[in-house]
């Protein structure tokens, strides 16, 4: 909800899609996708990667698929 708030004031005030590091234009493909996008494509890869909370992405299952695709010796 507070995404959304911010969105909204960001569109009154006029700084909706604009980033909020560089200040340059989000691409119109961004904000269609993730309206509440506050940062666009060159400063989003330098961000901090979050981390993934799945399951699916832990270290130790990683590993194990990277076991099982292995070949067998």
């Amino acid at each position: 909800m507070a995404d959304i708030d911010e969105t909204l004031t960001l569109i009154t005030t006029g700084r909706y899609g604009r980033c909020r590091r560089c200040h340059a234009e989000i691409p119109i493909h961004l904000l269609q996708t993730i309206p509440t996008s506050r940062w666009c494509l060159n400063c989003r890869q330098h961000l901090t990667p979050r981390r993934c909370t799945s399951k699916r992405h832990t270290p130790s299952t990683e590993r194990t698929r990277a076991q099982q695709l292995a070949p067998s010796t």
